[in-house]
């Protein structure tokens, strides 16, 4: 793992290939760090060996940092892989992946997150579904947002007033284009 990530730091030819090689490793915290350096390369051209990892991996971990990968260099295949990850088993790379896919592909998943927001065990992720929903124009992340204000959990219902406060029926150009305050 250490001369993975010095060949990638010291920007040795190859580096990318290297790091994208390691994603196959059988050791799952050498593809852990593996795709935390492919994110580290800011080529959306890797989005899709990324996009697998988030998919296919068994290690949690290993998909975690793809979605935070993912979140850093983007590309084509970055906003479906997010989304699809919203429905991943581990609670942290459902955390990671709301985070994500506000950052490249806000306003999108709504339905999900929606889902989230309502049923998610772990209240952490309800209350970043709830930020992830202000974003979003679908009326019925407004509805999402209305309903959760009644969460037993106050954190969820501080986050859901908040994202209410936020809600916009339509998304402004603004908030598309990566300020999500609208206020640029």
């Amino acid at each position: 793992v250490t001369a993975l990530s010095a060949i990638v730091t010291l920007g040795v030819d190859d580096a990318a290939e290297l790091a994208v090689a390691a994603l196959n490793d059988e050791d799952a915290f050498v593809r852990a760090t593996a795709a935390k350096l492919v994110g580290d390369q800011d080529d959306p051209a890797l989005s899709g060996f990324l996009a697998r990892v988030l998919r296919e991996d068994p290690d949690a971990l290993v998909r975690k940092r793809a979605c935070q990968a993912l979140a850093r260099i983007g590309g084509d295949e970055a906003a479906p892989a997010l989304i699809t990850a919203l429905r991943d088993p581990d609670s942290l790379v459902r955390l990671e992946a709301i985070k994500g896919a506000r950052r490249v592909a806000p306003g999108q998943g709504s339905a999900r997150l929606a889902e989230l927001l309502a049923d998610d065990p772990m209240w952490e992720v309800r209350v970043r579904a709830a930020s992830a929903l202000s974003l979003c124009g679908d009326p019925a992340a407004g509805e999402a947002l209305q309903v959760a204000l009644s969460d037993p959990i106050e954190f969820v219902r501080a986050a859901a007033a908040k994202a209410l406060a936020d809600f916009r029926p339509e998304p402004s150009p603004k908030r598309i284009a990566g300020d999500p305050e609208g206020t640029n």
